[in-house]
Order: structure tokens, then sequence, then C-alpha cells
């Protein structure tokens, strides 16, 4: 993975503002170059009919080094900063709903692919304490995310209906599982590189663990199907708890060029400014890897558990791209400079 970075300052508060510098990184810069999915910037570049052409994604490669293209998580109205997630999907947002109710703004929230919940269900897949169909994992995991208090949030798409949600890392959860399987070497691979990037290094132990998520994985899948697999009752479960769920435009389908990684706490990637920068002709997926720490620590209280669920976490997220991307988006992580 190359690297090549610039440093901007940034805002970002737990209780006051104050600022940071952060590195930019370009991580993969043609992108993963394992994947199966239909997402693709080659292919966009090779279709005279699409908009998508070098300079627009010049001007993504320009915002995201330098936008900045981190924003802070919002507060609420107490002024306190919003604890749950949403999903790093791309897409610009329709709706915001809790329950029954619509809400009148868009926030800014934490996201990691499917939302926390569904990194709740990977981790406990990773860990080997994952037994039944998808569903049932998903209703433990509910039951044990109130129990330690993580908040969480989802999505939806216009298409919304049957058995889809309209989110990929819940309505291909099984196939995402067997691509963890599949692209074992590759997955194991990045996630080591990224883990070099991020933390300065990865540890005999840790490769141990991502050895032993991998092994539970592929035993999981053995063992269950998930045939009858429904990502709209996963949704079903997530509005009953009320829990916000925002509706995102399918009209105009994925337009995702990029994957930004962001490193740096209680920050996460500004999807919208793509978005407008382009028209909406280019989107980025974004992935906010302190939320997965997060969760990761407050779920499980021993440090080896925690360490295999956010390793397990990040082997999905990868999966999930894998799914649905063909590699060729770019990869981009953010860092604090002395973080």
């Amino acid at each position: 993975m190359e690297e090549t970075g610039n440093r901007v300052a940034v805002v970002v508060s737990e209780q006051e503002t104050k600022v940071i510098e952060i590195e930019v990184d370009v991580l993969a810069p043609e992108g993963l170059r394992y994947g199966e999915g239909p997402i693709s910037v080659d292919k966009r570049l090779e279709d005279p009919k699409d908009p998508l052409n070098p300079k627009i994604m010049g001007v993504v490669d320009d915002e995201v080094r330098n936008g900045p293209i981190l924003v802070p998580i919002d507060r609420d109205s107490n002024g306190q900063l919003i604890t749950d997630d949403g999903c790093g999907d791309g897409r610009g947002v329709n709706m915001v709903m809790r329950g029954m109710d619509v809400l009148k703004k868009s926030l800014n929230r934490a996201k990691v692919f499917g939302g926390g919940l569904t990194m709740g269900v990977v981790a406990r897949i990773g860990l080997g304490r994952a037994k039944g169909r998808l569903r049932d994992i998903y209703s433990t995991e509910t039951d044990e995310f109130k129990h330690y208090g993580i908040d969480y949030g989802a999505h939806i798409d216009e298409n919304f209906g049957e058995k889809n949600s309209g989110c990929g890392a819940i309505d291909k959860a099984p196939l995402n599982i067997a691509n963890a399987v599949k692209y074992k070497s590759q997955i194991a691979q990045t996630v080591e590189a990224v883990s070099v990037h991020a933390f300065g290094g990865f540890s005999e132990e840790m490769r141990s663990i991502l050895n032993g998520v991998f092994s539970n994985y592929e035993q999981y899948q053995k063992e269950q199907s998930n045939e009858d697999h429904a990502g709209s009752e996963i949704i079903d479960v997530a509005a009953g708890a009320k829990k916000v769920v925002k509706e995102l435009d399918s009209k105009e389908g994925h337009r995702e060029v990029a994957i930004v990684l962001n490193f740096v706490e209680n920050m996460t990637v500004d999807q919208r400014l793509i978005r407008e920068k382009t028209n909406n002709v280019a989107q980025v997926f974004g992935v906010d890897i302190p939320r997965l720490v997060k969760i990761a620590n407050r779920r499980y209280e021993n440090d080896k558990d925690r360490k295999a669920a956010f390793v397990s976490m990040l082997v999905y997220t990868l999966s999930t791209a894998v799914t649905l991307t063909d590699g060729t988006l770019p990869v981009y992580g953010i860092r604090p400079v002395n973080g």
C-alpha cells in the first residue's frame, strides 16, 4: 500500500472544540484489486454514457485530501455527542425516521457498514459465539446492546420491502460472510496493512487472533445456510426499538468512487461534501474506525475478546466491500498526526 500524505487542521470535540492535525494517506491508489461486486470506478470511466471522468475523480481526490473531508459528529438537543451510528453507504438521504416519527434533519453520525448492530453480530461470529440463523443472532445482539448501553442506527432505501432493506451489509450478509472466507488471504493482507497504517504495527498476537476469526467465520458458514435471511426483518427490529433509520435515495443507484477510512475520534466522513462538489456524479463510502473500537470495548470486557471483535468487524467491512465493489475504488486513510 502506497502512502502519500498532507496535513490539514480540523475541529474535533468531546467537551469543547479544539483543533488537531490530520494526515490523509492514499492506502490503495488503484483500489483493493479484489472484489466481485457491481460498483466500479474502472467500468464507469470506460462507459461513454457515464458522466464520471478523470477530472471528477481528481475533484474527489482533492476534497478527500484537502476538503477537509471530516466533520464533527453532531450533538443532540442537550449538547451531548450523538451516541448512535449509521451506515457507510454514500448515497443521499431522502428522509430520517425514528419509529413512526419523521425527523426534520439528517445529522452527522458515526458510520460503519450496516450500522453498529450488524457489527455486533459479525463480532459474535468472529469470536465463535454465533449459532443459528442470522436473524436470531441479530435478536440476541439487540438484547446485548441494550444491556451494555450501545446505541445504533440503520438505513433503508426506496426499494425497501419483501426481503430487502436496501443495505448491502445487511441484505447480503450470508454472501459477505462467505466472501470473508473466499477472500481470506487478500483480506488478511489488507487488515495487516491497515493496522500498520493506523496503529503502527501488527503483532503476532493480532495475527493469531485474525486467524482465529477466519476459522470461526468458516465454521459458521459451514453450519448455517441462512437461506431465509431477510434484511427487511433486521430493519423492523431497529424501527421497533425506535432507532434512527434513514431512507437513502436509490433512483440513480450507487455512485461510490472511493472508500474513506477515518481513524479520528468524534469525527465522521462528510459524504454530503463529495455529492455536492460533483453534482452527485460521485459518492464515497465512509467507515469510522473509532466506532468499531468503541463498540468492541463497550460490548466485551476481556482484552483479547475486544481485539477479536474489532478484527472481526474490520474483516466484515472488507468482505462487504468485496461483495459490493470490484476492487477498483481507491482507499484513503485519515488519521491524527500525533494519534
